[in-house]
């Protein structure tokens, strides 16, 4: 997760750096949407979480069946997501 992070934070600064600061500075408006839309969406992602976690444990125990039954689920929670983020996933 530290790599993760060390990349996004590098390329947080080098698009800054490319478009003359920072997105918040240059698009407020999408900025202040995209304020809006974060604690729905982290909600969204935790729920995508627990269930890709389920959804795994099933299919190692042999579960195919349960694990499938999940699938409309995870599909949800895709769709929500790229809702929220307004794109396409």
């Amino acid at each position: 997760m530290d790599i993760i992070d060390a990349e996004f934070e590098r390329t947080c600064s080098l698009l800054a750096e490319l478009f003359d600061g920072e997105m918040s500075e240059r698009r407020p408006r999408m900025a202040k949407t995209l304020d809006i839309r974060e604690a729905p969406l982290k909600v969204l992602h935790q729920r995508q979480i627990v269930l890709l976690r389920k959804w795994r444990e099933l299919l190692s125990a042999g579960h195919q069946h349960d694990a499938d039954s999940l699938l409309p689920d995870l599909l949800l929670s895709i769709n929500a997501i790229a809702s929220g983020l307004r794109t396409t996933g």
